[in-house]
């Protein structure tokens, strides 16, 4: 595996959209035709379920086809490789349990990350949904599960976005090697956060 060239002191996963939304913009600053080409197949590509469904081989050995098309448990919204980086992400938007999440992986400057330590760095940014923009302000709890014989440690905690609305959410992290596998997610504060669906997901994986 290449040597990694990310800083893991910004936001763990930054979000895909955010990225090539951004990459577009520099298209069309600096990038004449073919920037702007390149950047449109990028976003294009970013809500493929194929293209998605080899991010996530990349976060962990998921079952072919987990996210592809005719299944109907899990429903991908967009995600893929964040330019210029080794850090794949793919974002949620489940309507039963209402919740969005996203599951990403990057690789920390560390030969030796601590998993509480990524959490605690997560805390500090905003949390990036397909429809959620909202800010930590309080745990609730805290735990961690045994996934493909690795401790994912992760905390519940509450949310609110720009217009006082209030959620639910959670914030989880493993570290294997250098390898950081990282889960957020959110879901309305008058409904019941469903951590179990969250953990069964990556329990799909057969190893990290």
């Amino acid at each position: 595996m290449s040597a990694p060239n990310s800083n893991v002191k910004i936001p763990a996963w930054m979000t895909v959209l955010a990225a090539l939304a951004g990459l577009f913009i520099v298209a069309l600053g600096v990038g004449g035709v073919y920037g702007i080409s390149w950047t449109r197949t990028a976003m294009l590509n970013a809500v493929k379920p194929d293209y998605m469904q080899a991010a996530l081989k990349r976060i962990g050995d998921f079952p072919d086809n987990l996210i592809g098309p005719g299944q109907t448990v899990y429903h991908p919204v967009m995600g893929g490789r964040l330019p210029l980086s080794e850090t794949d992400a793919i974002a949620f938007d489940e309507k039963s349990p209402k919740l969005q999440f996203v599951v990403a992986r990057y690789f920390s400057l560390s030969s030796d990350p601590d998993a509480v330590e990524e959490i605690d760095n997560l805390y500090e940014k905003p949390l990036l949904m397909p429809l959620i923009t909202a800010r930590f302000v309080s745990i609730v709890d805290k735990g961690q599960a045994d996934i493909a014989g690795h401790k994912f440690h992760y905390e519940t905690v509450l949310l609110k976005d720009d217009k006082d609305a209030s959620y639910k959410g959670m914030i989880g992290c493993m570290a294997i090697g250098r390898k950081v596998v990282m889960v957020e997610a959110a879901t309305p504060a008058a409904g019941t956060l469903d951590l179990n669906f969250l953990l069964d997901f990556l329990r799909k994986a057969r190893a990290f």
